[in-house]
């Protein structure tokens, strides 16, 4: 008589184990931040888009793993610290490193440090899992726990001390880079904008360089041309010409400044009386053809956005291409510097004092030059550009 033998049953299907999805994101961000920098050092070859996109995905999803961790305790997170401080440098723009290195080698740099960063956590997975994965294993979350209380607390801190704690470096970090690209021309602090009028001095003669802006309030204008000489004075001032007629509309910047309760900048020669002038800008015909066409993009922006066309303003920005911004820099701010240092040469045995009110962005190199000329500084005085308390939105106005 053959024993009575019972029937196998089918093994039952492992059960997933609980926060594998939690594995899965965190592998997931781990991947695009190595593709992100690998996509990047072949940038020159594949072109911009692949790593941008690859970039883009890494932030997203570092957000998300911040969120996780915040929210579960007995997470292996640690592994990914590193990776996750450098994703949150990089979402800073990686300031205030760009005002003191080219933007390209820091950009390589940077992919670079990804690549090593990326390559150590993969190394060091490897060696925690006793040489069996170079990734997250599923079964290191079967202990995750999900808690709402630790999640309201990682809610807390993250929006009343990391927040604070990062709007903080962001500005310091934009302080440090305006301060420095402008050589001191441009100031922020935690009361306004200003700008720094700077004296230079030979032999008895003296040049006043007065870094302007294109909207302030009234009062900075008026400050910034009240402690010139009333004689013996020429002014060069600023103003590109356009004797061929290429521009097809003028640079209005009053919408912006009424947006924000300011004025645009007037005729800074007007506020002197009967002042010699040296006009001595370079003509719109001197530029480039990629310059021109962007100065025509943004002229015909302004003019859209004043006449209350928000979707003209925002098609006329579209239509703008990827120029050389090189190219753009050498006309507007080089090739016009060289204009005004020529006028200085030219009217310096004439006059005892030669004024510039000119843009803030050109007053580094044009003190470059003078520097050159053996002036040497004498005097400087902070002004004004607007207190933050001075801006009114429409909501305010």
């Amino acid at each position: 008589m053959q024993p009575h033998s019972t029937p196998e049953l089918p093994a039952p299907a492992p059960v997933r184990k609980r926060g594998a999805w939690i594995g899965f994101i965190f592998n997931a961000y781990l991947l695009c931040f190595l593709a992100d920098s690998l996509l990047a050092l072949a940038s020159p070859v594949l072109g911009d888009v692949p790593h941008t996109l690859a970039g883009s995905a890494a932030m997203l999803l570092a957000l998300l793993v911040f969120l996780i961790i915040g929210s579960y305790r007995n997470l292996p997170w640690k592994p990914l610290w590193i990776p996750l401080l450098f994703s949150l440098w990089e979402g800073c723009l990686f300031l205030p490193l760009p005002a003191f290195v080219d933007i390209k080698p820091l950009l390589f740099a940077t992919a670079a440090a990804k690549s090593l960063i990326s390559i150590g956590t993969f190394l060091h997975l490897r060696k925690s899992s006793g040489g069996e994965s170079v990734i997250f294993r599923e079964q290191q979350w079967a202990e995750a726990q999900f808690s709402l209380a630790r999640t309201f607390g990682a809610t807390a801190i993250q929006l009343l001390v990391l927040l604070p704690a990062l709007m903080g470096y962001l500005v310091w970090s934009g302080q440090l880079m305006v301060r420095k690209i402008s050589r001191g021309f441009i100031q922020i602090d935690a009361t306004g904008l200003y700008t720094e009028a700077r004296d230079y001095e030979k032999n008895g003669k003296v040049i006043h360089l007065l870094p302007t802006v294109h909207i302030a309030t009234p009062a900075f204008y008026d400050t910034l041309m009240a402690s010139l000489p009333e004689s013996d004075l020429v002014v060069l001032p600023e103003g590109v010409t356009d004797r061929k007629n290429l521009m097809k509309a003028h640079l209005d910047y009053s919408v912006a400044a009424d947006s924000v309760g300011l004025q645009t900048q007037p005729n800074l020669a007007g506020k002197r009386k009967e002042p010699a002038l040296k006009p001595c800008d370079a003509d719109v015909s001197d530029f480039s053809p990629s310059t021109l066409a962007v100065l025509n993009g943004v002229a015909g922006a302004l003019q859209s956005a004043a006449s209350g066309d928000t979707l003209g303003a925002l098609q006329s920005l579209s239509t703008l291409d990827d120029k050389n911004t090189a190219t753009i820099i050498e006309d507007i701010i080089e090739t016009r510097n060289a204009k005004v240092v020529a006028g200085i040469q030219q009217v310096i045995q004439q006059y005892g004092h030669i004024v510039v009110p000119w843009g803030a962005a050109h007053m580094p190199g044009i003190e470059r030059e003078i520097l050159k000329m053996d002036f040497r500084k004498t005097e400087s005085r902070r002004v004004q550009v607007f207190g933050w308390k001075d801006l009114k939105f429409p909501s305010e106005q």
